[in-house]
């Protein structure tokens, strides 16, 4: 299933580099965040 929706990808201009074979996603939202702790 695809979920994007337009405007949710940036591209190698958006980003000043190009893009390359890998990516890191980091999502910052949760139902049930609690404060960071030290890991």
């Amino acid at each position: 299933m695809d979920r994007r929706t337009p405007g949710q990808r940036l591209d190698a201009s958006q980003l000043g580099a190009e893009l390359g074979e890998r990516a890191t996603l980091v999502q910052f939202s949760s139902a049930f965040c609690q404060p960071c702790r030290a890991t």
